[in-house]
């Protein structure tokens, strides 16, 4: 398991989506991430119940590391990313 699939499974997931709670609007249900070249993308994955919906589930990047050097990453987030939202309990 990687450092970013561990800070995922031990402070993302537990701390800003604990548990799935459907809404009339588009809801997360899971954080994920993706690897694209020398970029990391950390992912939130929403799914919308509407019957209006042209895709029942679809993904939005959040945050991305982009690799610099050994040990050196640029970190870049999202205007709407989860990390600028306040936290449930």
């Amino acid at each position: 398991m990687t450092a970013c699939e561990r800070l995922i499974e031990d402070i993302l997931q537990p701390r800003y989506l604990p548990t799935v709670m459907p809404t009339e609007f588009n809801y997360p249900v899971a954080v994920n991430e993706k690897l694209h070249g020398n970029k990391y993308r950390f992912i939130t994955r929403y799914r919308s119940d509407r019957p209006s919906s042209t895709e029942y589930e679809f993904e939005r990047a959040f945050a991305r590391l982009d690799f610099v050097a050994r040990d050196r990453f640029d970190l870049r987030l999202s205007a709407k990313s989860p990390m600028t939202v306040r936290p449930t309990a």
